[in-house]
């Protein structure tokens, strides 16, 4: 959730939204932040998550050498006494179409992470700022991991870069894409899925993300 509101303030500033705006997503910024701060991790995901949270705010020069340092450390030290991985603690739903086109951060992220479908948040830095599950699983890792990441890291090199990074420069510009390609699965078997993108704005009507969805074509409804 913190991504998206940092996303959404950045789409604030791009379009010099009014001062209001800007000081109520620099609060909710901060209130996030420290609530990231005080989390306890329950599980050894958990502290992979964080150290990996930490670690891209220090790469970004959002937080000093010695305070990353002393995170890290103390996450590490945690760590070997925590269980490998803690159950969900809400249920999965059925993905619907009942997202409106504005929606704030809350909403999104609600959405996103408590979808049974392959549903992703994409900031306009490209970069991921709320993961499903099943999409997480698609790519062969967790939500966590995904978090941050640029699109590109995610799907590897080659000519679809570049389709992808024009897809969604226009989604985010308000032109819905639809398309197919074909994916191989962890076994090389070749997958053809069904990709979905639309951008979301906030109330002040400011596009900060866009909504990914990805379906097996074969499969019912896709």
């Amino acid at each position: 959730m913190f991504r998206m509101c940092e996303a959404q303030l950045k789409a604030a500033l791009r379009h010099d939204g009014s001062t209001r705006l800007h000081a109520a997503l620099f609060r909710k910024s901060d209130d996030l932040l420290a609530r990231i701060d005080r989390h306890r991790p329950a599980s050894r995901n958990e502290v992979d998550e964080m150290l990996d949270f930490f670690a891209r705010r220090r790469v970004d020069g959002a937080i000093g050498a010695s305070e990353a340092f002393n995170r890290v450390a103390e996450l590490l030290a945690l760590k070997d006494t925590l269980p490998a991985l803690r159950a969900p603690t809400f249920r999965l739903r059925p993905q619907t179409d009942s997202l409106p086109e504005t929606s704030d951060i809350d909403d999104l992220a609600r959405f996103v992470t408590r979808s049974s479908a392959r549903l992703s948040a994409i900031g306009a830095d490209n970069r991921y700022l709320a993961v499903s599950g099943p999409a997480a699983d698609f790519n062969r890792t967790t939500p966590g991991k995904m978090l941050g990441k640029h699109v590109m890291e995610v799907i590897g090199c080659g000519h679809r870069q570049n389709r992808e990074r024009q897809r969604l420069d226009l989604a985010m510009a308000g032109r819905p894409q639809d398309y197919t390609y074909v994916d191989r699965d962890a076994q090389s078997v070749p997958q053809h899925v069904r990709v979905r993108l639309r951008r979301v704005e906030n109330a002040a009507g400011l596009a900060y993300a866009v909504l990914c969805s990805i379906t097996d074509i074969d499969r019912p409804g896709a």
